[in-house]
């Protein structure tokens, strides 16, 4: 029996609540995800593009909703397929249905962005750098007295993934004497996508994904626990160093569904909104032959000059992510661009800019569909011959065609001069909104150990400093706990109360009754 079947169901908190018959812990557990206020407040929090009142893109909700839909599917395809063409015979061989449960994938959906903060991407490259500056932060203590600690918070960094964990594992308000939502184990080890500390990562992973981890040192014992009951394997080679990862499967599919819902659903909106010309692709790709050299061509079948050098940049960046095997002699590359130009038929892909007609919307739905059940289909289940675990293999021709439509979002979109600029006024908001809070913050504290009555602090943020004495509250504490608070703001409570704290606020003060939310 593999050993996580040991573990089903054990919960961080062993409250001695017995599971009811009709439901199953992953349903208890989506029910306290979606119950959340972390989980509610994603309708206020970018994905790419701020929610805005007056046009319906993919908030940071929507997104969820759609990455544990995507997952959930996935996981039932993966379980049809394992039925047909079982891994092998004999007892020994994994049951799938035992590691692979299409209703944990739902939840891990649900949940793996719920500690992203305001702002989206903007937020969360403002709460690094402020945690990584050089700069020694001096506060005086209650007493009044200035000290310098040395501070530990530019290890400790800010990764939304972690944030995510936190929240979920502590942070949430849900029960007495619980911290957190108390979710299962294997919830957990859905959720973790990167299920290790800042600088724990395998040592062949690339740039970009060394900046990634699930865990702070504040949540490091449920890693061990994920570790210990099965969930996560490490391998460490005789220097101490991690020579491999295995996560759990289920987080897996839900960050396969992560980068297909990323990859279709933000395109759709940006088709929606003339930013992303897919009709001007479906010429150009149409205008392409069979014998295309995808490797050598400057693209001169499109008559567009920005196509042509959009499809360059595109090329140049499949080329450059870390699934590309370059000992196949770009072969996979091609493969990758006959896929596109397969998928950019004239059959479902929009053909003109998009009009709102009942036509335009059919094409465009039958595109995205099209894209994700090509996306899905890519994905197998494998077992990994020296663990007997399942694992998720995604075929690199589909990463690389995922990574085409991320793109499209990254050149058109994200690297535009408009979406820049705004994201550099957000970046100075939280940098302002921390500010301001740290020193209410350590007024607070001053008036506290006092033995006097502050409110000038919103109540959540009181009840994240409270879990300190004055005597115990590093600046670190402090400030992580404003972190806390800040990553539970939607992006316009967080402009807000920057623009209130900054005395620039034209409205009522006794309307802010959602700083208390």
């Amino acid at each position: 029996m593999s050993k996580h079947l040991e573990f089903e169901g054990k919960r961080v908190h062993d409250t001695g609540r017995e599971q009811e018959s009709w439901r199953s812990h992953a349903q208890v557990d989506i029910d306290r995800i979606l119950y959340s206020t972390e989980f509610r407040r994603l309708a206020g929090v970018t994905q790419v593009i701020p929610p805005q009142p007056d046009f319906q893109l993919h908030d940071r909700l929507a997104h969820s909703v759609k990455v544990a839909q995507v997952a959930a599917t996935l996981a039932r395809q993966l379980l049809r397929d394992s039925e047909k063409e079982p891994f092998k015979s004999g007892e020994s061989a994994p049951t799938p249905s035992e590691w692979i449960d299409p209703d944990y994938c739902y939840l891990a959906g649900l949940a793996h962005d719920m500690g992203h903060p305001p702002f989206g991407h903007a937020g969360e490259v403002a709460l690094q750098q402020i945690m990584d500056d050089d700069e020694p932060w001096t506060i005086a203590n209650p007493s009044g007295e200035d000290t310098d600690e040395p501070s530990l918070l530019k290890d400790r960094s800010f990764e939304g993934n972690a944030q995510s964990m936190r929240i979920v594992a502590t942070q949430s308000f849900r029960k007495s004497g619980e911290d957190g939502l108390n979710l299962t184990y294997r919830s957990l080890a859905a959720i973790a996508k990167y299920p290790w500390q800042r600088g724990q990562h395998p040592q062949y992973m690339d740039a970009k994904l060394r900046k990634k981890w699930s865990f702070y040192e504040g949540e490091s014992a449920i890693l061990e626990g994920l570790i210990d009951k099965g969930y996560v394997h490490v391998e460490v080679d005789n220097t101490g160093e991690v020579r491999r990862v295995l996560r759990w499967v289920e987080a897996e599919i839900m960050d396969w569904a992560d980068d297909i819902s990323y990859a279709v659903h933000d395109i759709d909106d940006f088709f929606r909104a003339g930013l992303i010309p897919l009709d001007q692709f479906q010429q150009a790709f149409q205008a392409s032959s069979g014998s295309t050299d995808w490797l050598a061509t400057n693209f001169d079948f499109s008559r567009n000059s920005e196509i042509r050098q959009s499809f360059d940049w595109l090329r140049r960046r499949m080329l450059d992510t870390s699934k590309f095997d370059e000992k196949d002699g770009g072969a996979t590359l091609v493969a990758a661009f006959k896929m596109l130009r397969e998928l950019f038929n004239e059959d479902s892909a929009p053909l003109g800019t998009f009009t709102g007609a009942k036509d335009a919307h059919i094409r465009l739905r039958g595109f995205g569909a099209n894209v994700i059940k090509y996306l899905s289909s890519a994905a197998s289940l494998i077992v990994d011959e020296d663990t007997g675990r399942i694992q998720l293999r995604v075929s690199a021709e589909a990463i690389l065609v995922a990574e085409f439509f991320k793109g499209l979002n990254r050149y058109f979109v994200i690297d535009g001069t408009a979406l820049a600029s705004m994201q550099f006024g957000q970046t100075s908001d939280l940098g302002s909104l921390c500010d301001s809070l740290f020193d209410l913050a350590v007024e607070w504290l001053r008036e506290k150990s006092k033995g006097r009555e502050n409110k000038r602090l919103p109540a959540r943020l009181r009840e994240y400093l409270a879990v300190h004495t004055e005597d115990s509250m590093s600046m670190d504490a402090l400030f992580i706990a404003i972190v806390d608070y800040v990553c539970g703001l939607q992006d316009s409570q967080a402009a807000k109360l920057a623009l209130q704290l900054r005395g620039s606020s034209v409205e009522y003060p006794f309307s802010q009754r959602w700083l208390d939310f």
